[in-house]
């Protein structure tokens, strides 16, 4: 009877072994499927916020673009309004150079800092590089005889 009661008794210790491992490893199963869960979840919403920086990067673009564009019709407009009939000033040279050729041209940040200044010399008369056309300085000694023509 010694023995069947032992070997009852090694029986329900192996029992109570094998639901203990058991439960161990369904808890461990279960951890791991909540962990896989939360990064998926992470996962998707990384995506999410991917296709929206993507989007808004595809709108900034566009909106670049289109400000370049205007920008250049302005700068060729402004440079025919100002040398309309030769008769302008000459500021081909002060206004800076925003063509899209490779190597030239300089990035929308400078170009606009550099039209920037180079308006403000114009307007201010203080253009290093800007010289009034000889009909404009015959025009000023015709005027204003006993004046000389400005230095160049």
């Amino acid at each position: 009877m010694l023995s069947s009661c032992r070997l009852r008794q090694s029986v329900s210790e192996w029992k109570q072994r094998a639901e203990a491992q058991e439960k161990k490893e369904g808890d461990h199963l279960r951890k791991l499927q909540e962990r896989h869960s939360f990064y998926k979840q992470k996962c998707n919403l990384q995506e999410h916020q991917i296709a929206g920086l993507r989007s808004q990067l595809e709108s900034v673009e566009t909106d670049l673009r289109e400000s370049h564009r205007a920008l250049l019709e302005w700068q060729q407009n402004s440079v025919d309004m100002l040398n309309i009939n030769s008769g302008g000033l000459n500021t081909a040279s002060s206004l800076p150079n925003f063509s899209n050729s490779p190597g030239g041209g300089h990035s929308t940040t400078s170009a606009l800092a550099g039209l920037a200044e180079a308006i403000e010399r114009i307007s201010h008369g203080n253009g290093s590089d800007i010289r009034e056309s000889p009909k404009v300085a015959k025009r000023a000694t015709k005027s204003r005889p006993n004046r000389l023509p400005p230095r160049r």
